[in-house]
């Protein structure tokens, strides 16, 4: 491969373990705060997070918040998706960093 580039044969991202859809698993944990809901607030909380070489969620901070019962709420549902498989490169299990959006919506 060109240096710096990587050949998608030599890595494979991180799989959620706990279940064959992880966005239907997080979403089914989440509950909308109250004060959220009787304030009309609704929007796309953005969580900077962490799956460790050893197969661990971890959150490293809100991103892009919306406010801050919504923000809770989100760390809350994503630390519920802990099991994780890491991503490897060229064999190894390495760390991975990624931006992870939870939407609220009122409906």
């Amino acid at each position: 491969p060109i240096s710096g580039v990587i050949d998608k044969d030599e890595f494979s991202p991180p799989i959620f373990l706990d279940d064959t859809n992880m966005l239907k698993y997080l979403y089914g944990s989440i509950w909308y705060p109250s004060h959220a809901r009787e304030n009309g607030t609704d929007g796309t909380v953005s969580i900077h997070i962490k799956i460790s070489k050893l197969g661990y969620l971890e959150v490293i901070s809100v991103y892009k918040g919306v406010e801050p019962h919504l923000d809770v709420e989100s760390i809350r549902a994503l630390l519920l998706c802990k099991n994780w498989k890491p991503a490897i490169l060229n064999g190894e299990a390495i760390d991975t960093y990624s931006i992870f959006d939870v939407k609220f919506k009122l409906q």
